[in-house]
């Protein structure tokens, strides 16, 4: 989504409670996690086979029909994950279009009014526009040669990467909620996370609205035993389209995007 032309400190300090970086809605009550947030969480997710190597996981973690977490299990030995940027933007259903309909398209980086990434960003092993996040407030979403989510705080970038998105913050380190506070402010949410088995999953809020922290706090009380989840761009920005002809299109259009392929089998 559109950032606008802010120091990096103020708009670290900013995006990490939840506001700058998206418009969203202060709650109108105080409590930190709504009773609907807990209610359900229990309960078995709906899990569907959408292709070999890839689920649908709906998880209803509230009392209304629109508290639903809606994620796709992605086995990485069986699909390529990369990014494509343009200069303009586009809708998320218009990506997948253009891309020739993909396995999965979603809405990736944060990026300025002029559609420039806000932070690193490496597409095709090649650096695109300058700017980078503070390393101490952000992390690394790698997607190949090796999909991975790197602590920029604690780990060391690769040295070299064909296709890598910077963003921030991380919601769940270890199976634990990694917000620490609720700002109260909510808005749509995707993210890209791993669970301990190397399986990747890209998630989005398709209907409701929450906090980082209501949503790090939902994450955690999955059956996943996550390693990491790393918030992607959210609130208008937020979108994904699958090949099954699942759409919850993007408000706004974005200019980079991360793609899911089905691997080639290379010939012998």
């Amino acid at each position: 989504m559109i950032i606008k032309k802010l120091s990096f400190v103020l708009i670290a300090s900013l995006c990490l409670v939840g506001t700058g970086c998206s418009p969203e809605k202060k709650l109108e009550t105080a409590a930190s996690i709504p009773s609907t947030s807990v209610e359900t969480s229990a309960q078995n997710p709906k899990v569907e086979s959408v292709a070999d190597g890839l689920e649908k996981i709906t998880f209803q973690f509230g009392a209304s029909t629109q508290e639903h977490l809606l994620l796709y299990k992605i086995d990485p030995t069986q699909y390529d994950f990369s990014i494509e940027h343009t200069s303009s933007a586009r809708s998320i259903a218009d990506w997948q279009l253009s891309l020739g309909i993909p396995t999965l398209v979603v809405n990736g980086a944060y990026f300025h009014e002029d559609y420039s990434p806000s932070g690193m960003l490496i597409v095709n092993g090649e650096r695109v526009g300058s700017r980078a996040f503070d390393l101490d407030k952000s992390a690394l979403l790698e997607l190949s040669p090796l999909p991975q989510i790197i602590d920029t705080q604690t780990e060391v970038l690769p040295a070299q990467t064909e296709h890598a998105l910077q963003s921030y913050p991380l919601l769940v380190q270890n199976g634990m909620n990694a917000i620490q506070s609720d700002s109260g402010l909510v808005a749509r949410r995707s993210f890209f996370g791993f669970d301990a088995d190397g399986f990747a999953y890209i998630g989005i809020l398709p209907d409701a609205e929450l906090s980082l922290f209501e949503l790090g706090h939902v994450l955690e009380s999955m059956n996943i035993k996550w390693k990491k989840v790393l918030n992607l761009d959210g609130g208008p920005s937020s979108g994904l389209a699958v090949a099954n002809g699942d759409i919850e299109n993007s408000i706004f259009p974005v200019p980079n995007v991360i793609v899911v392929k089905e691997k080639v089998s290379k010939k012998p």
